[in-house]
């Protein structure tokens, strides 16, 4: 009777902890859904493979894309970047950022300002149609004649995975940034933080862009540094996993 006894006592606790494993591990897959799983509820593993996503002249958003956004002071203090309060960026993108420039800051490199992260497509979209106004074959042929202004659901800002990054002493969003400290550092470094230079110089006849040395993409780790070890932009990299599978 004694041994029956202590059976059950034993074998008690071992249920409640298998128990409160389960729970456990079902909460902490409730918590990432949240905290992770944009407007419809998808999980991380989809956040992240979203992140992956080519927009371009020929591959433009659907009309239902619904980006997972988060402020981005929720990552970032104003100690490492200058940025407006009601910049919003995908959650990934975000701490990547505070990252890189925490870690730019660090090697001497300061002064940086955030210019664009997320904007909506009819925003976007505004900006295009007052090109055309100015300009009604602007964009007619982009890989002969690239632009700078992308049609609303052809541009990467309504991901808020793009982010324009110009500096205090240089807020001019054209190629000289390439040549202050801001523009060397982030050129050579981003890739290692998950960012690449989305439109490289003499890719322009690909990307149908300028060359845009303060643009950067939020691609995550794998594709930033096999794109920079190639010298490949991000439309070339695509080209090469549907030829051959890689990386």
């Amino acid at each position: 009777m004694q041994k029956k006894r202590f059976h059950i006592l034993w074998i008690i606790p071992t249920i409640i902890l298998i128990t409160f494993l389960v729970l456990d591990f079902v909460n902490h897959d409730t918590i990432y859904s949240m905290f992770f799983g944009g407007r419809d509820g998808a999980g991380l593993v989809e956040q992240e493979i979203d992140v992956a996503i080519l927009v371009n002249w020929d591959n433009p958003l659907p009309p239902d894309y619904s980006p997972y956004l988060v402020p981005l002071k929720t990552y970032m203090g104003e100690d490492i970047a200058s940025y407006e309060e009601n910049m919003m960026v995908h959650p990934l993108a975000g701490e990547a950022l505070a990252t890189m420039l925490t870690q730019a800051n660090n090697d001497g490199v300061r002064g940086f300002i955030i210019n664009s992260v997320y904007r909506p497509i009819d925003m976007q979209q505004q900006l295009w149609s007052a090109r055309l106004e100015k300009d009604p074959q602007y964009g007619s042929e982009p890989k002969s004649f690239p632009v700078k202004v992308l049609p609303g659901n052809m541009s990467e800002h309504p991901t808020g995975l793009a982010i324009d990054i110009l500096s205090q002493n240089y807020d001019v969003a054209d190629s000289g940034f390439a040549n202050t400290d801001m523009g060397r550092w982030l050129a050579a470094n981003a890739h290692c933080f998950g960012f690449v230079l989305r439109y490289p110089k003499d890719k322009e006849n690909i990307t149908g862009v300028i060359f845009e040395p303060w643009h950067f993409r939020y691609v995550g780790l794998d594709i930033a540094e096999y794109c920079y070890n190639n010298e490949l932009c991000l439309e070339e990299y695509y080209e090469r996993v549907a030829a051959y599978g890689i990386p």
